[in-house]
């Protein structure tokens, strides 16, 4: 009879299922075995339907409305698979089941948001608490587990609108401590990590539940359900061996060891077929044997990291695949990277990544005897170097002892690689490990120094400059630092290098309606001064400011600021996203309106990364003083500067603008024409491809011949683009780059120039360009290519573009390069369909004069990203040096009194160049100031249209024209004020050549004039086609010299440091040396 009622007892139970991530990848983030198959759970799913009337919801369970052997499914952690792949399985077999979920995982990559949850709802699904956040409650206060318990309660129930009284304890969270906690914080039902079946009659305190496994089969699954004792005898086995597991060693560290030994199987685990094989790969990279598992290329460089990947280091990786991108690479890590955020462009980086081995594998001690074998003299040196630098510091004397094997391993896998080069990406213990491998192999190495890893050990630091090849740093008083600290290395040998961004990902329009978008991103550190920007925010809220604010990233404050949240009632207007990939931040960059950074001073700070970007996407910066961030943000000029703890400054300069678009648009327009500068990552990473292409960096050989570069364009009379061409062929490295020259109409002035220092221009005097003889042309081009065996062809101007790439495709030329000089302006749609479907699928690559140039590229059909490279204008400084010109001569020769300003503008008579305009301010200006006179320089075909209207608005006496000159920069030196007026610019040589002379430059707001010009600081912008404006900006500076001065003065300075014909030169042949080795 006993026997009887037991098994009927048993029958009366249900068993509680527990699902976490359905998916194809096993290994997905840290679930490691968690993560079961979507078709595993179908044919679940399909075996219960089978079976019919055996799964009941959570709450049928508690009222015991159960039949025998009942199911209850439930799901946590709220993956973003719960809704995706799991709902539509239980919708088609008509199942209810309970889904557990952690606030603070809500909208986070991989995760449920707000709106999916509510579809769960919806469906009729039951949604519970899985804590705040999904963390251990063994080592907390009464204090700290109520306030979690109550804190995901009350923010489920206010986001759901529905009542939430049940509770999935997250881990091994447990005990009666928690649960007693739990009951007053609310909660009915509480279910437990523990396995056990479940009696209606009898139900326990916390309800237990089996937990679903990768390695469980249908086999296993149906025996669970139909509760059979072998099967839940194992799992219950398990479950205590755990248990002893995390008592011994705390739950903390048995999680960390988890996640390690999950990281280990991950290496050995074949990836599906569907699954990208990135995606996990990336995601243990030090796991993987660097013997079993080499790049895929050669790698002409080795970069040293601490651990990668690192979710903070998103610039160094945005860097690194750059490089990538144009010379094969390998990435050696020290430690073991236990990240499960991975950006795209870690991903991309995947097949790249070596480490040093476990101690086990035979690798790691064949690099121990092989290398102190062969090369026992650098070995000992090194060693005792090492010892002998850190004999005070026994602490750091042991971590360099336990890195030796790592630089010993790193000299065995160089040599076995043939690798050229050595890089470490921090100037602590990488550098450390490259300069040993260095030494032992006579590689050369260099390294990155950013912030607060340049100031931990100067003797050491003092000891890695002397030795490095070269020395890289991302701002300018880092680079003063290095080079005060090492005064006898060569100042050369120490880099500014910015860290760039790329500027097409950022692009994009801002809400113009809708409440201010706020976005901060950082670590959630002490150092970040988060605590006080929520402060502001709550100020803001109370004096009726409408925004939204949203704080990005993860840290030890993440609880804290929290609860400084939900204390301030901020909850609806605060979002805390907790860390995301770079994709899911674009957004976010996108729609903010102001970025705001409250980094505090006492940390040595560079420029902050998360600045730049917010920069480049046009979002106006409120910062802090810190570190090196006044080299970017001038207070009131590129950004707003607020004191480290100051909240009511940061509440004030928020509100100001918050009231004023106009001004927020200024300010986040100035700060991204500097980023668009300075910060452009192509221009970053040339600089590192330039150095690692030295000839210490690589096998030495025979000497390669010169590279015959062919430049064609249609003539070269004196005009931007002709200027350009013969400012580059002037500077080109001879002994690298034999320069030749094609006209396809005919020569010009220029031309005569460039044929006195050797270089050939060839003419082939076409009378058309586009007529059906024209045509033949391209023979003739051809033809020339081939006899000249050119290895680069670069064009310049429509026409050049069109003939130049398809005679180049037809003499098989390797390297083919456009170029754009201009928005698009003077090509009508025959010539832009033409470029568009017949050159841009051909080019390898197009120059583009600007960045508003290079922005209207990348949208022609054919050019992606990659293919369009922003170089800039150039010009020689020296030469239009002010101090080489007497003003008072030229003035003279002219006839000008000391009392007169004069006004010029210097370009082609043509009408986008905005002549006509400046002719009607120049009326206006006439009646207000007797004492103004304008000059016209240059000529072409509305010259006569042009001298009319001077007549016809009464300026005669008052406008000279020109024409062209031959000594622009002694006609320059006479003027007070340079007009720009142009309707469409790409980077205008007459702006640059006025901003050298040190002349005050009025300008329009349009293209490239946005990227020289810094409104009220190195000149002035005006709006296109409004005389009115221009010249009430004209009477301003004529009235005010001295604010001319100080234009003049601070233009000057830009262009020096800037615009170089040097830096122009150097980008050009970086990029034909680039193309070649492709």
């Amino acid at each position: 009879m006993d026997s009887r009622v037991s098994r009927r007892e048993t029958a009366s139970r249900a068993t509680i299922l527990t699902y976490h991530r359905l998916s194809a990848k096993p290994f997905e983030a840290a679930e490691g075995d968690y993560v079961i198959s979507p078709e595993a759970f179908a044919a679940q799913i399909d075996l219960l339907a089978a079976e019919g009337g055996r799964v009941v919801g959570l709450d049928a369970l508690l009222g015991g409305q159960c039949a025998q052997r009942s199911v209850v499914l439930t799901f946590d952690d709220g993956s973003d698979t719960d809704l995706d792949v799991a709902l539509p399985i239980l919708r088609n077999a008509g199942f209810p089941a309970a889904f557990f979920v952690d606030p603070a995982r809500i909208d986070r990559k991989n995760y449920l948001n707000w709106s999916q949850l509510a579809q769960l709802v919806d469906a009729g699904m039951l949604v519970g608490s899985h804590g705040l956040p999904h963390r251990f409650m063994d080592g907390l206060s009464d204090a700290e587990v109520a306030e979690r318990l109550q804190g995901s309660k009350w923010a489920l129930e206010k986001g759901l609108g529905i009542a939430v009284d049940t509770l999935s304890l997250p881990g091994s969270s447990g005990g009666a401590r928690v649960v007693r906690l739990a009951r007053e914080a609310g909660y009915r039902v509480i279910l437990g990590p523990h396995p056990g079946l479940v009696s209606p009659r009898s139900l326990p305190p916390v309800l237990p539940r089996f937990t679903l496994r990768r390695q469980h089969d249908l086999a296993a699954f149906r025996g669970l359900v139909e509760q059979r004792a072998k099967v839940r005898l194992a799992l219950s086995l398990r479950y205590k061996a755990t248990r002893v597991a995390r008592a011994a060693i705390d739950s903390r560290s048995y999680e960390r060891l988890r996640l390690e030994w999950l990281f280990l199987l991950r290496a050995r685990i074949p990836v599906a077929p569907d699954a990208p094989e990135a995606t996990i790969a990336v995601a243990t990279p030090a796991s993987v044997p660097p013997a079993t598992a080499p790049p895929r290329q050669r790698p002409s460089v080795v970069f040293v990291f601490s651990k990668f990947p690192v979710y903070d280091e998103a610039f160094l990786h945005r860097e690194l695949a750059a490089i990538a991108a144009r010379i094969p690479v390998a990435i050696f890590s020290l430690k073991r990277s236990r990240e499960t955020i991975l950006h795209d462009e870690v991903k991309s980086l995947s097949a790249s990544v070596v480490s040093p081995p476990f101690m086990l594998w035979p690798d790691f001690w064949r690099a121990q005897i092989t290398v102190p074998a062969r090369d026992p003299r650098p070995y000992a040196t090194a060693l005792l170097r090492l010892i002998r630098g850190n004999l005070k510091t026994p602490f750091r004397l042991l971590k360099t002892l336990v890195c030796f094997p790592m630089a010993v391993y790193l000299a065995w896998w160089v040599r076995r690689h043939d690798v050229g080069r050595i890089h470490a990406a921090w100037a602590t213990y990488p550098a450390s490990v490259a300069m040993v491998a260095s030494e032992i192999t006579g590689i050369p190495f260099s390294f990155s120094g950013h912030a607060h890893d340049l100031y931990f050990n100067p003797t050491q630091l003092r000891e890695k400059v002397r030795r490095a090849a070269f020395v890289t740093t991302c701002t300018a008083s880092n680079r003063s630092y290095l080079r005060g600290l090492a005064p006898e290395v060569a100042r050369e040998r120490i880099l500014l290098v910015h860290h760039g961004v790329a500027l097409e990902r950022f692009a994009a329009s801002k809400p113009t309606s809708g409440p201010l978008e706020i976005l901060s991103v950082a670590t959630l550190n002490p150092h970040k001064g988060l605590a006080y920007f929520v402060d502001a925010l709550a100020r803001l809220r109370d004096l009726g400011v409408d925004f939204r604010a949203t704080i990005v990233g993860g840290g030890p404050l993440e609880e804290a600021l929290r609860r400084r949240i939900r204390a301030r009632d901020l909850t609806a207007w605060v979002n805390m996203t907790g860390p995301l990939e770079q994709s899911d931040i674009l957004p976010l960059y996108h729609r903010a309106g102001v970025f705001v950074l409250m980094a505090q001073p006492e940390w040595h700070w560079g420029i902050a990364n998360v600045i730049i970007e917010a920069l480049a996407a046009r979002a106006a910066v409120i910062t802090t003083r810190f570190g090196s961030v006044e080299e970017l943000i001038r207070d009131g000029d590129t950004g707003t500067l607020v004191g480290p703890k100051d909240v009511d400054g940061l509440v004030e300069a928020i509100r100001r603008l918050a009231a004023d678009p106009g001004e927020r648009a200024r300010l986040a327009e100035a700060g991204h024409r500097v980023v668009a500068h300075e910060f452009d990552l192509p221009t970053s990473v040339s600089e590192y491809v330039t150095r690692f292409r030295t000839p210490s960096a690589v096998a030495t050989g025979a000497p390669r011949p010169p590279i015959r570069v062919l430049f064609v364009i249609d003539k070269l009379q004196q005009a931007g683009t002709q200027i350009h061409v013969k400012r580059l062929i002037a500077g080109l490295d001879r002994r690298e780059f034999q320069a030749h020259v094609c006209c396809l109409l005919a020569a010009g002035p220029v031309a005569d120039e460039i044929r006195t220092w050797g270089v050939p221009v060839e003419v082939l005097g076409l009378r058309t360009i586009y007529g059906p003889r024209a045509w033949t042309g391209l023979r003739r081009l051809a033809l020339l290519c081939r006899e000249q065996r050119i290895d680069i062809l670069h064009t310049y101007l429509v026409s050049a573009n069109l003939y130049g790439t398809l005679a180049g495709r037809i003499a098989r030329v390797p390297v083919l390069i456009t170029s754009r000089r201009d928005t698009g302006f003077s090509r009508n749609w025959r010539l832009r369909a033409a470029e568009e479907w017949l050159v841009n699928p051909l080019v390898d690559c197009v120059t583009a004069a600007s960045p508003a140039v290079a922005a209207a590229a990348r949208r022609e059909r054919g050019l992606h990203n990659g293919k369009v490279v922003t170089i800039g204008n150039g010009l020689d400084v020296a030469e239009w040096d002010p101090r080489r010109y007497p003003r008072a001569a030229a003035r003279d020769e002219w006839g000008l009194t000391d009392g007169e300003t004069a006004i010029g503008v210097v370009g082609h008579l043509s009408p986008v160049k905005g002549h006509a305009d400046l002719l009607h301010a120049a009326a206006s200006v006439a009646r207000a100031n007797a004492r103004a006179r304008f000059f016209v320089v240059g000529d072409g075909p509305l010259r006569r249209a042009l001298e009319g209207l001077v007549e016809s608005l009464g300026l005669t006496g008052r406008v000279t024209f020109t024409g062209i000159r031959p000594d622009v920069a002694r006609l320059l030196s006479m003027l007070d004020i340079l007009v720009v007026p142009s309707h469409t610019e790409g980077m205008s040589n007459a702006l640059l050549e006025g901003m050298a002379m040190g002349k005050a430059v009025v300008a329009t707001a349009v293209d490239g004039n946005l990227d020289v010009v810094r409104d009220g600081a190195t000149g002035l912008l005006v709006p296109p086609r409004d005389p009115a404006v221009l010249a009430a900006t004209l009477l301003r500076l004529i009235e005010r010299p001295e604010e001319a001065r100080t234009l003049g003065r601070a233009a000057r300075a830009w262009a020096e440091e800037a615009f170089t014909v040097q830096a122009m030169v150097a980008r050009h042949q970086e990029l034909y040396r680039d193309l070649i080795a492709r």
